[in-house]
């Protein structure tokens, strides 16, 4: 399985990285994101099977889905340049490596 050829190998999920907290959601309802799917709760805090249809069309719930579609997105691009890397013999970059280089990738020299 590659990156190349489209499928992602599974990810190890750890406890802590699908735990992002819980968003309003209407006056009874409260939504989050956990392994890239929308998760509703009710008011008492009981988990909910499915998403009830008054909550699907949602800004809240519209949000975490285009979140959820990024992450995946971010996750196959960051795999590619990471696969790359190996596959031509380049040096993985290091935190000393990267001082200097802003958010874009662009270099600056610090004043």
């Amino acid at each position: 399985m590659s990156v190349a050829d489209g499928r992602i190998p599974p990810t190890a999920w750890r406890e802590e990285e699908i735990n992002m907290g819980w968003l309003a959601a209407g006056a009874d309802y409260e939504v989050s994101l956990e392994r890239g799917k929308v998760i509703a709760r009710n008011r008492q805090g009981g988990l909910l099977k499915g998403l009830p249809k008054a909550l699907r069309d949602t800004d809240v719930v519209i949000g975490l889905r285009q979140l959820s579609e990024w992450l995946k997105r971010h996750e196959v691009s960051c795999r590619r340049e990471v696969e790359q890397w190996v596959v031509r013999s380049l040096p993985v970059p290091t935190t000393r490596d990267l001082r200097g280089v802003g958010r874009r990738g662009m270099a600056y020299v610090a004043a």
